[in-house]
């Protein structure tokens, strides 16, 4: 090319340039190389080169599909993955698009043109979720969409309910008192006057001193089909507490609410046969662990001269009162007066029962009152104390524990001839009772919808 190029100054009309498109020949392969250079020659000079240019050819479009996830998860929120490749000697993926698909319907944009290669994705119970990503390489490429009913993976959400809170109240309780202990943190977080909560961590079992206890209400995550019989309060004292049943179905709330309030009391709540309103059973724990002591003020599982003088001290104050405190407040009527030094004064000496609350022996879900297992035999009792450990749904694994059985035991998948040796729906631990079974080596049941054929007792040799 020829042309004038002026003498450069502070304008710049001395800058050239030019620009020029080339077409390359149709077929060609990725990974082929085109280059130019330019020369520029000054008159009679001699000319000045300029660098290589190098461009390569793209022919193809990336590909990319988002990895698989299982049948069903039992989560709402879960974590998506994809991965991309573009062809060898390609320009690499610049970015991807993710789309989903709720029940079969059409697809919707997820994510658009993300760098990233995973995020979490929130569902809804009973919902199927299908998912399938493209991507873009970095000359422009786009995959193509996936074709019409199909996709990379699915899954199917299936949560199953449980149990969010356990609460203690009584009849007797004052309005104010129960605004006061929902205003402390001490109530159900969001259902107002239900009563005092009772925690999972490792003051679930202090006694608790109120007087006048007499309703137990479970919080249950979702909407549940519970009958009468399902619930069940076991102590020593009293060994089989019944009432008056009620479910609400709004709050997904089940109350036992006793004739008379609980005294001096180990107590073992225990659900039966619960399911969500598609028939999942209930996940996690279905027994539950708490103790009451009137006037135990303290919560040190007796009723002491301190605790009397924690009370006198306090009197006359109220929930509205500094220094009032729900736990001197034995009557719970939102203040400490006399009656509450008098309630507490008419308790001295007493404490907990030794011992632990057990499931009635027919609660044991089919579980044999006898065991003969490498010579030795599982009395009742023993079976009883194995049944507050073991989970045999194969939803939990097995703890580890050194206490009170008269030998080792390991657990071991059932042959046919051993099947009727197993048990069923018998709950795990809860956090905070202390271990009563013997050393496990560690071994977990399998998954299985068969809750009666998971796992059988043995006798470690």
């Amino acid at each position: 090319m020829l042309g004038i190029l002026y003498p450069n100054d502070q304008t710049g009309r001395g800058d050239g340039r030019i620009s020029y498109t080339v077409k390359p020949l149709a077929g060609l392969a990725s990974g082929t190389e085109i280059t130019n250079r330019a020369s520029i020659v000054f008159d009679w000079n001699d000319p000045i080169d300029r660098p290589l240019v190098l461009n390569t050819i793209d022919a193809t479009p990336p590909t990319s599909q988002v990895d698989l996830l299982a049948e069903t998860l039992h989560t709402l929120s879960f974590p998506v993955s994809w991965t991309g490749q573009d062809e060898e000697n390609g320009s690499g993926i610049a970015g991807y698009d993710v789309y989903v698909s709720d029940n079969g319907g059409d697809y919707q944009l997820w994510l658009d043109d993300t760098t990233e290669t995973s995020a979490a994705f929130t569902g809804e119970d009973g919902h199927t979720y299908a998912f399938y990503s493209t991507a873009t390489d970095n000359v422009g490429h786009v995959e193509a969409a996936a074709a019409p009913g199909t996709s990379d993976t699915e899954t199917t959400l299936v949560v199953p309910p449980r149990v969010e809170s356990v609460l203690l109240s009584s009849s007797a309780w004052s309005g104010t008192f129960l605004e006061h202990l929902d205003s402390q943190g001490l109530g159900h977080p969001t259902i107002p006057g239900l009563g005092y909560r009772i925690s999972g961590d490792d003051g679930q079992l202090d006694a608790l001193p109120w007087t006048n206890i007499d309703t137990v209400s479970i919080v249950f995550s979702e909407d549940v089909n519970i009958a009468a019989e399902a619930f069940g309060l076991y102590g020593i004292s009293v060994t089989d507490y019944s009432g008056s049943f009620g479910y609400d179905s709004v709050s997904f709330t089940a109350t036992l609410t006793l004739p008379q309030p609980i005294e001096a009391e180990k107590l073992l709540l225990s659900l039966k046969g619960v399911t969500d309103l598609t028939g999942n059973p209930l996940d996690g724990d279905s027994q539950f662990r708490f103790d009451v002591l009137p006037g135990d003020v303290n919560l040190s599982g007796s009723v002491i001269g301190n605790d009397l003088v924690l009370v006198r001290n306090s009197l006359g104050t109220s929930s509205s009162i500094p220094g009032y405190s729900v736990f001197k407040d034995v009557s719970a009527d939102g203040r400490i007066i006399g009656n509450d030094l008098i309630l507490v004064r008419n308790r001295l000496g007493t404490a907990v029962p030794s011992g632990q609350p057990e499931l009635p022996q027919g609660l044991m879900g089919g579980m044999p009152l006898s065991m003969a297992l490498g010579g030795r035999v599982l009395t009742p009792q023993d079976v009883l104390r194995l049944g507050n450990f073991l989970y045999f749904n194969g939803q939990r694994p097995v703890p580890e524990g050194s206490e009170n059985l008269p030998f080792p035991v390991e657990l071991r998948r059932p042959t046919r001839s051993h099947r009727p040796n197993c048990a069923r729906n018998v709950p795990g631990p809860k956090r905070g009772i202390p271990a009563r079974a013997a050393r496990f080596p560690g071994k977990s049941i399998g998954k299985s919808n068969t809750s009666c054929r998971s796992a059988q007792i043995a006798v470690v040799d």
